[in-house]
């Protein structure tokens, strides 16, 4: 599951809205917050918004492939 938190703060830290990334990304803007909402996104998704804001593998990493708290 993706951490949203982190990816929220990495979304505003490169100056960017979730309805900026949405509109970059081709998804509607309602989608990208229920993605966000639920932290459930497709590969498609996460390379899109990697790319967008230019990810580095460690944020790639730390972000979309998070460990759940149990």
């Amino acid at each position: 599951m993706v951490n949203t938190k982190k990816l929220k703060g990495l979304i505003v830290e490169k100056g960017y809205t979730q309805r900026d990334i949405a509109r970059l990304i081709g998804i509607s803007e309602a989608t990208m917050y229920s993605k966000m909402r639920t932290g459930i996104m497709g590969i498609v998704e996460m390379e899109a918004i990697a790319k967008v804001l230019n990810m580095s593998k460690e944020e790639k990493v730390k972000i979309f492939f998070a460990e759940q708290d149990t």
